[in-house]
């Protein structure tokens, strides 16, 4: 026995995320990426891609359109702090274990 829904089925609608740069005299540029995942546009503004300053950052999903700017810029800024943090923590441990063994030589 098959079970048959009695509603059309509607096409999943893509989701994606359109990052507007801001080139000074040379204009806007609209970077949209379907493939792209929240994670991805933060590594990409962690690492610069997006030269010029960022104007905003939508997430469109379902016929509607988030301004996500805020939170996605912030999240970027708390794991370049992160790493940053973790960087030096790691040269820190890396200098007392080399004047320990210093010491003890």
């Amino acid at each position: 026995m098959t079970a048959h829904c009695s509603f059309p089925r509607s096409k999943p609608t893509p989701s994606y995320y359109v990052v507007m740069v801001d080139l000074g005299r040379l204009g806007l540029t609209a970077n949209v990426e379907p493939e792209k995942t929240r994670a991805d546009i933060i590594d990409d503004i962690k690492h610069g891609q997006y030269h010029g300053e960022i104007a905003f950052i939508h997430f469109c999903a379902d016929g509607l359109v988030e301004d996500v700017t805020r939170e996605i810029i912030e999240a970027a800024e708390l794991e370049l702090k992160t790493e940053a943090r973790d960087r030096a923590d790691r040269i820190a441990n890396e200098r007392d274990h080399n004047r320990k063994l210093r010491v003890e030589v």
